[in-house]
């Protein structure tokens, strides 16, 4: 008997190997393109579940001209912000291994089957790839530097990489995700996270890999929306690393590793706040503008706390350096402009 492609594609996703998880919040111009750049995947052992975030745009009309295709699930909600989003795809994913794609992005024809294939290799984990930053106009403005390991082995070595965010990246975009391991790294303080919930959960998802393995393949394009510098001005950004961070260090405490980490913690967080801060300046129009950004950070905060200032021996180079002119605002502010018109030339 011969199968038609639907009847072929139905038994496909009987067994689904991974699962393509796409929150959606008014993109109307980027959605389609998304969509369209998964099911195009050389690979097709895969479901993508949609879930429309309380789109107030058209996003969700686009969404239903897909609603008759085999391979997606789409899911309508009210608004909860992207990390509670993504865990509602998780709970309803059938996969064995779960892929982020934000809706304004779109991958490459073969990103499924390169990781795919690598987690078959290396029975890894997690399996990193490398992403291309472009802009609206398709341009490509740079490309992530190469990983320089194949793989890291042993949870220590994994936690250290990914709370030092070395060789590491936090974006949930670049990594195939063997789902018990998401499943297991979600908790309520997560899913409340409105920003950055990248950083928390990557960290998170390292506390229980045995193994996570690199391809330097480009397989993500990241599109630098022309809103993108409001939303990089986000006082958010700089506040979270403390919630972030507090998540973490009770993880560590709660397996009796805090003493092993202590130097990778602090080194990982004046590294995630400074780049937070140094964003800040960047974007900021004045150096009237990035004082109110700054003055957001809590006087309770680990930043102002006691106990880094008196571990600040334990902090790498260029860190060290980088914290103590940070907590000169105005020092800071015309450092890193002084910096980034230095690079322009």
């Amino acid at each position: 008997m011969i199968l038609s492609l639907f009847s072929f594609e139905i038994l496909i996703l009987m067994s689904v190997k991974i699962s393509v998880i796409v929150p959606v919040y008014n993109v109307e111009k980027y959605v389609e393109k998304c969509i369209d750049s998964i099911l195009s995947q050389t690979y097709r052992n895969y479901e993508i579940i949609i879930l429309n975030d309380g789109s107030t745009d058209s996003s969700y009309d686009i969404l239903l001209k897909y609603k008759d295709n085999p391979h997606i699930t789409i899911v309508d909600k009210k608004n909860t912000g992207q990390s509670d989003t993504r865990y509602q795809g998780l709970l309803l994913s059938k996969g064995e291994y779960i892929y982020h794609v934000d809706a304004d992005d779109f991958i490459e024809p073969c990103t499924l089957e390169l990781l795919a294939s690598e987690a078959e290799k290396t029975n890894a984990d997690m399996v990193f790839g490398r992403y291309r930053l472009i802009d609206e106009q398709g341009k490509t403005l740079r490309e992530q530097r190469r990983y320089k390991k194949k793989t890291i082995e042993g949870r220590e070595n994994i936690l250290s990489a990914a709370i030092h965010n070395s060789n590491y990246k936090a974006t949930l975009w670049l990594k195939l995700i063997r789902k018990t391991i998401l499943t297991a790294s979600y908790n309520e303080d997560i899913r409340r996270i409105r920003v950055n919930e990248d950083v928390c959960l990557s960290v998170c998802l390292a506390f229980y890999c045995k193994k996570i393995a690199f391809i330097n393949d480009i397989i993500y394009n990241v599109l630098q929306r022309q809103d993108s510098v409001s939303r990089n001005k986000n006082p958010d950004l700089i506040t979270i690393n403390d919630t972030i961070y507090a998540i973490i260090r009770n993880r560590l405490k709660n397996i009796n590793l805090w003493y092993s980490f202590e130097s990778v913690f602090y080194n990982g967080y004046v590294k995630t706040i400074s780049y937070a801060l140094a964003l800040s300046a960047e974007k900021c129009s004045s150096y009237k503008e990035y004082l109110l950004y700054f003055s957001s950070l809590d006087k309770e905060s680990i930043y102002y706390s006691k106990e880094l200032k008196k571990k600040i021996h334990i902090l790498n180079f260029p860190y060290r350096e980088v914290y103590i002119i940070s907590r000169f605002p105005k020092i800071f502010f015309i450092t890193i402009r002084l910096f980034k018109r230095f690079l322009k030339h």
